[in-house]
């Protein structure tokens, strides 16, 4: 079975307790994995990103975010593309060479990574005809998350206060598909800049292209031999290089851990598996011979193989190699990979949607093993036309590689049955051969009446996913089944069969609590306005987006059979071929049906300019980034005279020259040289036929003075020139400047002809905000890049250099910090960071001891830790477990504060108080459910006894007493109980029996489903691998590890109520080693056999030797049960056979000749007239064993606390002493305690 473990369950976990902890503190976790839904079909499972980043902390949750989709199958699906995989490709290819990328921007201050990623692969697609394209994230993140509709999705998985910042709450592919899929962006940046405070809220669901296709890939595409063993791995370098090389940029992601940055070749690889993604950028090129030892710095960090993707960060041009770096192909963190696709906006006038956002896939049927999925099935929704309108396109995701569908259109349904009314299109049947977001134009437009309720039914078949079907699911709280701003889910549908159908809200479930809504699959339409001849005619597809074009394109028309154009209001044409565009102009078309004119769609073509996309300056180590923002600024070069010349570096999809010479996109000019004083206009040019050039000027002057920035001195040609500061004063070449900053000296030639005034360099300040420090870590608050330098000496004389790093601190240590001089200016003054002392240690400590614990008194302003321990613990936590009326050394300091170190560290000395503590669980039928603790410190008898009150908070109450005594003793001076613990029976407060939750156990290794049935609640609230017990022969997969604490399945009190945590569970089992024992005669004959399954580790067994047999051989025998290589269970035996004899035989023994000495013996054949020995098969204890199956009847069980006769015990039931309680959990919160552990 394919990705078992991944598939079939995800891992069970709860919060649970144990004798010592948090009394009655319960806390809810996520179960999140396939579940059959409650009428047909299933839900894939979530991915265990997603679940990662519901569980981390609000810091985490910056950046690139992991979609609740789980994409890892497609490396499996992609594997079968074997002619993409076999497509030949450039060894290398970089999009700057054709002037395909658009220039590197910096995301800055916010983790807006996503949004840069997925507009940059837009821009990336456009840039050729629109050279300056630039869409605004922030326009994209902000519509994003800001509505209502958003705001639901994520409930329960981010708190009301991230919405407060949502360009910090991180993003994923779907989400950007999302939103811009219902036409809300992208919109040009000058709409709103990436700078602008404020957002333009009246921009939303604005949008300057409409997005039509989104084409989703994986990294690693690999093949399995069905149980998650990789048989075959290659890195997937041509699907990407596909996507790349035929759409342009993709997104992709990645852990960007500087641990793994290589910064002397500008590289990425992680080479810890275990790491996940955390940031979006673009793809943009590829090298399959960029050298592994580029990257880490040993053979341990670094890849096996050469070859590297050509990465667009966004993080400045400043940053890596000019904004880009290189990512091996072998990092395991990439994730996946999306591709967007846009169209003009005004394609189609009304959008119709349900399902907003792919989060799930989903099945048609329900199935537990891979292969008996279908792999296909039926998805509609059901809309309402808005007004007399044309159905012309509709649009849905697909799951797998090579998907095929078929599209039927309904009108005049109702909204129960979507194959109600008239078929109005049908037969439209094709293949995707990408997963993920697709528009698909019918063949005809369709016909909508104002009011009239319409469907589109899609069929969908998966060649290898099992879940066809892409649907919009998320948590929404607490059994909150009714969502208020998505779609209620009454007009989406699913059939198995395309006949009978089901509400999508059927396959929403329960999971530990959490309902997982289904509100619509995610199936669209697009509509235009009905033509006048109220008949529908499809409107006309142009192949080249409105706007600039080079002289000479060809135009194609589209979308119906007979097309009629115009070119700028001239007289008609039947398209019959391609129309060239000679001129700009403006091209109008319209269909005929039936002799009926549609819609006329007009785009009007400009004559484009040969533009570049940006270009760089270089000279010596200074770098000056050109963007089309810049375009109209004069770009005006101080070229310093210890530099020759400057090099120039344009991008651009045409033909360019720098100063006359041809130079290729992307590549570096030759140097063009100056001398001291001459300036020149150096012009780029960029060209092609059809399109009017553009140039770009840059102005360079060669300075006559130069400069010696560190040792702050003048040079120059005194053989060629003077110098005078502003008073008139030659300076001599090597003269110090220092005190000639940004002030105004005179060049003279040798006849005393001024030249030029030039201004000496400025020097550089540091802003004393930088003096900021974070007193809790110990450094400063700013990082500082390479052109700083730091020291603890006030002469710099060890000065240190800094790297896009913060500075570390020592207390009552000063810093010392400089930038340093480079061409534009000499080195500023020194700034001192003053850090103070580290405080004083705390006085007069007040210490909280406990009989097993230790506390500090001290209203959060402490942390403390027992002496040699790491770990230090805020004073509102107490140190547990440790020996009661023992002496401890405990450290005791004061937290750091804004304005305050950590204080020196002050040592006390506490004793742990004499005494002991109780355990206290409350048991309903033998399983924990509730635990407490008492402390006691007084010797002699006590009591614990409890309120109705205190459980009624929990939907508990006791069946028995409430109230019991301990007695407390002194031995060998230490406090001990005569009870290791107390148990109080309690019981739900209500009848439970309707409750259920459907088991399914597989087995874990061939995904067989072994057995299914219903658990109800009637005598437990929760179940764990000790009383829910799996099918004869078979035990919980991998028993011995797990714990008896873990709850597989239970209920929940909410607000009053129980309900059940799952709405069904798939339990893995295991199938246990059969030893067959074997009773034989001394013939050898088989007198009796039977099965005993053997679970995990080494046992003890004893042979069932039938009534009227003895056993002539040992019948004892040791079984040893361990795992073999694949995790199976395996025994060291298979068989056990004991020898017996009939005990009837016995009259016989007398006639032996060895004892011919004792003749009474023959008289001993009376002895089976004994009365006993004929009644002895009739024990009850051997006949009664194939009765055992009845113990399920442990409702009864609560009788046994009558059991005890302890005097002392009322109340509880003590547990024999070798067994310890099961302890389980609900999920609940008490505020029945003995005494707090935290405040």
């Amino acid at each position: 079975m394919k990705n078992l473990f991944k598939r079939i369950i995800a891992a069970i976990t709860a919060a649970t307790l144990a004798a010592g902890s948090v009394p009655l503190n319960m806390t809810a976790s996520a179960q999140l994995a396939p579940v059959k839904a409650n009428g047909h079909g299933m839900l894939s499972s979530v991915s265990e990103e997603y679940i990662g980043y519901i569980d981390s902390g609000e810091g985490d949750k910056v950046g690139v975010a992991p979609s609740m989709l789980d994409m890892s199958y497609l490396g499996e699906s992609y594997a079968q593309l074997t002619q993409t995989a076999n497509k030949k490709f450039p060894s290398s290819y970089d999009l700057r060479d054709y002037g395909r990328v658009s220039p590197v921007e910096n995301q800055s201050p916010y983790g807006t990574c996503w949004s840069f990623a997925s507009l940059g692969t837009i821009e990336s697609q456009l840039i050729t005809q629109f050279t300056d394209i630039s869409f605004s994230k922030k326009h994209l993140v902000w519509n994003s998350y800001e509505n209502e509709y958003m705001r639901e999705f994520f409930n329960g998985v981010r708190s009301k206060e991230d919405f407060a910042d949502p360009y910090n709450m991180g993003g994923f592919d779907s989400l950007a598909t999302a939103t811009l899929a219902e036409w809300n962006g992208p919109v040009y940046s000058y709409r709103l800049p990436y700078d602008k405070d404020d957002t333009d809220e009246h921009l939303t669901g604005e949008s300057d292209f409409h997005l039509t296709d989104v084409y989703f890939a994986t990294a690693n595409t690999y093949i399995t031999d069905g149980y998650d063993n990789i048989l075959e791995k290659e890195v997937s370098e041509n699907i990407i290089k596909e996507l790349v090389s035929e759409y342009g940029a993709s997104t992709i992601s990645f852990c960007s851990d500087d641990a793994y940055y290589n910064n002397e070749y500008y590289t990425f690889f992680c080479y810890d598996e275990n790491k996940v993604s955390d940031h979006a950028v673009s793809v943009v090129g590829w090298d399959d011979g960029f050298s592994r030892e580029k990257f880490g710095t040993s053979d341990d960090t670094r890849p096996e193989k050469d070859g590297a993707w050509l990465i667009k960060n966004s993080w400045g041009a400043d940053w890596g190699d000019d904004g880009y770096f290189w990512l091996s192909y072998e990092d395991p963190t990439i994730g996946s990979v999306a591709t967007y696709i846009v169209d003009s906006k005004d394609n189609y006038s009304n959008y119709y949607g349900v399902g907003k956002m792919w989060s799930l896939n989903a099945s048609a049927d329900t199935f537990y093993k891979d292969e008996d999925a279908k792999k296909y099935g039926y998805m509609s929704n059901i809309f309402t036309a808005k007004g007399d309108e044309q159905l012309e396109a509709v649009s849905f995701y697909t799951t797998d590689v090579n998907t095929q569908y078929e599209i039927t259109v309904y009108t005049g349904t109702d909204k129960e049955n979507p194959v109600s009314g008239s078929i109005a299109s049908s037969g439209l049947t094709r293949t995707e051969k990408y997963p993920g977001y697709h528009t698909v134009e019918l063949d005809k437009a369709v016909a909508l009446k104002s009011g009239e309720n319409f469907s589109i039914v899609v069929k969908l078949t998966n060649p290898q996913y099992e879940y066809p079907l892409p649907i919009e699911t998320y948590f929404n709280g607490f059994y909150n089944s009714s969502p208020k701003y998505s779609d209620d889910g009454r007009v989406s549908m699913y059939s198995e069969n395309g006949k009978d159908w089901n509400d999508v809200s059927e396959l929403s479930y329960v999971t530990d609590g959490y309902t997982l809504c289904a509100t619509g699959f995610c199936l669209s339409a697009f509509t235009n306005p009905l033509p006048e001849s109220r008949i529908a005619s499809e409107n006309v597809r142009f192949s080249i987006i409105e706007g600039p074009v080079a002289l000479g394109s060809k135009l194609e028309l589209s979308g119906a059979d007979e097309i009629w154009y115009s070119i700028d209001g001239g007289a008609a044409i039947r398209y019959t071929k391609p129309i060239i565009l000679e001129k700009a102009c403006t091209v109008s078309a319209w269909s005929k049906t039936n002799g009926s004119s549609g819609n006329i769609v007009s785009r009007t073509y400009t004559k484009a300019k040969s533009a570049l996309t940006e270009y760089a300056i270089r000279y010596g180590d200074k770098k000056i980034y050109v963007t089309p923002d810049d375009y109209a600024n004069e770009n005006v070069i101080a070229l310093p005279v210890g530099e020759s010349g400057i090099s120039i570096r344009p991008r651009g999809c045409d033909e360019i020259t720098v100063d006359g010479k041809r130079v290729m996109s992307d590549e570096w000019s030759e140097e063009i040289t100056l001398a001291p004083g001459e300036s020149r206009d150096i012009v780029i040019k960029s060209s092609a036929s059809g399109k009017d050039a553009s140039e770009y000027t840059v102005k360079v002057t060669k300075r006559y003075i130069g400069y010696d920035k560190d040792k702050e001195t003048i040079q120059y040609d005194e053989s060629r020139f003077t110098v005078k500061d502003k008073d008139g004063n030659i300076l001599a070449d090597g003269d110090p400047v220092a005190d000639f900053t940004k002030q105004e000296i005179s060049v003279y030639d040798m006849n005393g002809e001024l030249l030029a005034t030039e201004t000496t360099p400025k020097r550089y300040t540091i802003n004393p905000a930088v003096k900021a420090l974070v007193y809790s870590k110990e450094a400063t608050l700013y990082t500082f890049s390479k052109n700083f330098v730091y020291s603890y000496s006030s002469d710099m004389s060890d000065a240190a250099a800094l790297n896009e790093e913060t500075i570390p601190l020592t207390p009552g240590k000063n810093i010392y910090l400089q930038r340093i001089a480079d061409l534009n200016g000499f080195a500023s003054e020194v700034l001192c960071i003053e850090v103070p002392e580290r405080p004083a240690a705390p006085e007069n400590v007040k210490a909280k001891p406990g009989p097993d614990y230790i506390g500090i008194d001290g209203n959060g302003v402490y942390e403390y830790r027992i002496k040699g321990q790491d770990n230090w613990v805020s004073d509102s936590d107490y140190i547990m477990g440790l020996d009661s009326d023992t002496e401890y050394t405990v450290e005791v300091r004061k937290k750091a504060t804004d304005s305050e170190f950590t204080s020196d560290i002050a040592t006390v000395t506490v004793r742990t108080v004499k005494g002991v503590i109780v355990p206290v669980y409350f048991t309903y039928y033998a399983t924990v459910v509730l635990s407490d603790e008492k402390e006691f410190t007084t010797l002699g008898e006590n009591v614990i006894e409890y309120d109705e009150k205190d459980l009624e908070k929990f939907g508990y109450v006791f069946t028995r007493a409430s109230k019991a005594t301990v007695n407390i003793t002194e031995e060998n001076g230490k406090y001990v109980s005569d009870k290791n613990y107390v148990i109080f029976d309690v019981s739900p407060a209500v009848d439970n029996s309707d409750k259920t939750t459907r088991v399914v156990y597989c087995d874990a290794f061939t995904g067989d489903v072994v057995d299914e049935g219903i658990v109800t609640y009637a005598y437990h609230t929760i179940f764990n691998i000790d009383n829910l017990d799996c099918p004869e022969g078979y035990e919980h997969y991998q028993y011995e590890l797990k714990s008896r604490n873990d709850a597989i399945t239970k209920l929940l009190y909410i607000d009053g109520k129980w309900y059940p945590a799952d709405s069904e569970i798939v339990l893995l089992i295991e199938k246990l080693p059969v030893i067959k024992v074997k009773i034989v005669d001394e013939n050898r004959n088989t007198v009796y056999e039977y099965n005993e399954y053997a679970p995990y580790g080494e046992h003890e067994a004893e042979a069932d030797i039938p009534e009227g047999y003895t056993a002539v051989s040992d019948e004892n025998f040791t079984v040893s049960v361990t795992r073999d290589e694949n995790g199976r269970l395996i025994s060291n035996i298979s068989e056990f056979v004991v020898t017996v004899k009939n005990d009837s035989e016995k009259p016989e023994e007398p006639d032996k000749p060895e004892k011919p000495e004792e003749p009474a013996k023959p008289e001993e054949p009376d002895k089976p007239e004994e009365p006993e020995q004929p009644v002895k098969p009739e024990e009850p204890a051997k006949p009664e064993k194939p009765a055992k199956p009845e113990e399920p009847a442990k409702p009864e069980q609560p009788v046994e606390p009558d059991k005890p006769t302890n005097p002392n015990t009322s109340g509880d039931i003590p547990f024999a002493a070798a067994a310890a309680p099961v302890v389980a959990v609900a999920v609940m919160i008490s505020t029945v305690t003995a005494r707090k552990r935290k405040k």
